[in-house]
């Protein structure tokens, strides 16, 4: 899995996408799963949505079965720690 927020950003993400595609391809996998995000085809000029759609359209120009999950924006929040407000302290995250 590549992260947009790691060493290299966005294009690191894309560059890395590409290049496991690639592998995948050269491997003789029969399918690939790939973890893109909801509302990556919008063209929304958002670096890290844009790398995924780039991600997307190199699977396809490979020809590669693939079947594209597209979580949306509040999974990745999931656990990011909200602003502590008047109280100062962050909310217990549930059991």
């Amino acid at each position: 899995m590549q992260q947009w927020t790691e060493k290299g950003g966005t294009a690191a993400e894309e560059l890395n996408g590409k290049r496991f595609a690639d592998a995948v391809k050269a491997s003789g996998s029969p399918h690939l799963v790939y973890s893109s995000a909801e509302g990556a085809e919008r063209k929304s000029g958002l670096g890290h949505y844009e790398s995924k759609w780039a991600i997307k359209q190199h699977i396809r120009d490979l020809k590669l079965p693939a079947t594209i999950l597209r979580p949306v924006g509040f999974m990745d929040a999931l656990g990011v720690p909200v602003d502590a407000g008047a109280s100062g302290r962050s909310p217990e995250p549930p059991d």
